[in-house]
């Protein structure tokens, strides 16, 4: 038992991390290996044109897309603009031909534009079905709009997430958010956010996503090649796939879990249809003995709650009921999803009154799938795949009181008999780190953290190269204020890699929390020289410059900042105090009046510091 609670279990023989599972794994299929190229929905279409084209309509075919004006329409108004308020601030989407551009402006009195930034989208994420976010993109570093649509309620609004912390056009979109939208994209590596060639070029989830790299298929229709006696081993069919193997196509996008980790030694878009997911991704959920208090939001997890799938012994899966190549229009919607029912139900009459019955129109799924509010994402109402009997008399799938349960964490797949790591429970040590981020300092981010460290010692001792490892070891011992020993695990990092981003910028805070600044501001300059784009960066570079007396190099990363995030209160508080410091109280006051116009929090004792300082 781990200390705060936490525990795992895990199964399987141990192999070396250094064996590629695409070039280990047995299976008849040879694209799983690494070196068989994809080529693309065109060339699959040569041959299947029905499934591309109606591929193409489904919302997995439309994962991404260039922003450009749809012929659905882009939820603008005739003039190609919207435009929405949240925080004080003032938001607009607008099109200008063919492109689209998202702006944050902050207004003063009168309703005045007194600063804005202005970025051209140059991907939208989503199908539009539950809602589309956009991507944003300079010099190949991606960032997230603040500015997201919402279909359900059909209304603009701030990005997932930003409610609770507005990061402005800061939030950095990293490999792992865009698995599940693009067909391939290629990090640069040991950055946060840069890919190589432009975002704009990446193409929405494809044929190959689930059938694996087409070149040898392709290859073998152009030669005219006979298939292999037990049938063609060039392309993976997920219907021919044993269970396990056949979910894991799904799972690959569709089980989230609690955390998400890819394995020590595996890349983003290292995964293969026809092997299992478990080599790739190190995936936790709460365990179902959690009882009612379990938060089993995934859709995933949910069916492998239900009666339904623990009973058909492997024959349920997620194609039983979802046709991957088309989605059912409205009108066909109900009979649809009602002929799967009856594929193993057509032995027993629905058991309601007939006067339910007939008010459901014979819909299955109204009542035992029934949609809740509860979502991850605002405005989006989520579908319950444990297909239960009776949703009234059954324990919902979140707290009451809206909290997650604490402390216990397994593995998704800890009853499936594959290799796994020679440290297994590494990857649970980084899926707690993982979690941690997303937790308010505080008690339970504490608790994570001593969970963790024991963890990812052992990991970092057994695998010294581990920088994954030694960046959460790190985090964790942040988590339990063990900051020099912190700062010796991101150090152990950049040894190995100088300009690794993630580690210069977690050890330039370590570095100021313990007053190094002078190491503190020679890390901020190496992360600011690898992402000159984070204006968090800048904004932590300006403070230690502004406290070493370097007024115009503080206010050049000041202004450097706010030409990419206007409306960030600690940047103007910095840019203010520069100016006043260098005598140039008349600049200083044109920047308080904008730094006000933000509302920032204690207004009344900004005020009365600023007049004190412009005496």
């Amino acid at each position: 038992m781990l200390a705060g609670g936490f525990w795992w279990r895990t199964r399987g023989k141990e192999t070396p991390v250094s064996d590629d599972p695409r070039l280990t794994f047995e299976t008849r299929y040879r694209n799983v290996r690494p070196d068989v190229k994809y080529v693309g929905d065109g060339e699959c279409a040569a041959c299947h044109k029905g499934h591309c084209d109606s591929f193409h309509q489904h919302p997995m075919g439309k994962s991404v897309g260039p922003p450009v004006n749809s012929p659905d329409g882009d939820h603008l108004d005739r003039d190609g603009h919207a435009s929405f308020e949240a925080f004080g601030l003032g938001y607009v989407a607008e099109r200008r031909g063919d492109r689209l551009f998202h702006k944050e402006m902050i207004t003063g009195p009168g309703g005045a534009v007194v600063a804005s930034v202005e970025n051209e989208v140059r991907l939208v994420l989503g199908s539009g079905r539950h809602g589309q976010g956009y991507l944003i993109e300079e010099d190949g570093y991606v960032f997230q709009s603040p500015i997201s649509w919402y279909t359900q309620k059909g209304v603009w609004d701030l990005s997932p997430g930003y409610q609770q912390m507005n990061s402005h056009f800061d939030r950095p979109i990293i490999a792992k958010c865009l698995f599940c939208h693009c067909n391939q994209v290629e990090p640069v590596e040991h950055t946060i956010n840069r890919y190589r060639g432009s975002i704009a070029q990446a193409t929405a989830i494809g044929c190959e996503r689930c059938h694996g790299p087409g070149e040898l298929h392709v290859r073998r229709q152009r030669d005219g090649e006979g298939m292999a006696d037990d049938g063609d081993d060039t392309i993976v069919n997920p219907r021919r796939l044993a269970p396990a193997l056949r979910e894991a196509v799904c799972e690959q996008c569709h089980l989230q879990g609690q955390a998400r980790v890819v394995r020590r030694g595996r890349k983003e878009f290292d995964f293969r249809p026809g092997m299992p997911l478990q080599l790739f991704w190190a995936i936790f959920v709460y365990p179902p003995e959690s009882g009612p208090d379990r938060k089993a939001v995934g859709q995933v997890e949910q069916m492998r709650l239900s009666r339904c799938f623990q009973e058909s012994k492997g024959s349920l899966g997620c194609a039983s009921c979802h046709d991957p190549h088309a989605l059912p229009s409205e009108e066909r919607k109900v009979a649809f999803y009602r002929d799967r029912c009856m594929t193993c139900h057509e032995d027993r009459a629905c058991s309601a009154p007939p006067a339910v019955q007939r008010e459901k129109n014979d819909n299955c799924v109204a009542c035992h799938m029934h949609r809740s509010g509860t979502s991850d994402i605002p405005h989006v109402a989520s579908t319950d795949h444990r297909i239960l009997r009776d949703p009234a008399h059954s324990p919902d799938s979140a707290r009451a009181d809206g909290r997650e349960p604490e402390g216990q964490l397994v593995d998704f797949y800890r009853d499936q008999a594959v290799p796994v790591e020679k440290v297994p429970s590494r990857d649970l040590g980084v899926s707690l780190m993982d979690l941690a981020l997303g937790t308010q300092p505080g008690a339970k981010r504490h608790r994570l953290g001593t969970a963790a460290t024991p963890i990812l010692q052992e990991a970092t001792r057994a695998n010294p190269e581990d920088l994954v490892a030694w960046e959460k070891l790190g985090y964790a011992l942040r988590c339990e204020e063990r900051n020099s020993e912190a700062l010796s695990a991101y150090q152990e990092v950049l040894a190995a890699v100088p300009t690794r981003e993630l580690a210069l910028a977690e050890a330039a805070t370590v570095a100021g929390g313990l007053q190094l600044f002078e190491l503190s501001m020679d890390y901020w300059k190496q992360a600011v020289a690898v992402n000159p784009r984070r204006a968090h960066y800048r904004t932590e570079l300006a403070k230690l410059l502004l406290n070493k007396g370097q007024l115009q190099e503080s206010l050049d990363e000041c202004n450097a900042a706010l030409r990419l995030s206007p409306a960030s209160v600690n940047t103007r508080v910095i840019q203010v105090e520069c100016l006043l410091k260098s005598g140039r109280k008349e600049e200083a006051r044109a920047a308080f009046a904008t730094l006000m116009a933000l509302k920032p929090q204690g207004e009344d004792d900004l005020r009365r510091w600023f007049e004190k300082q412009a005496q």
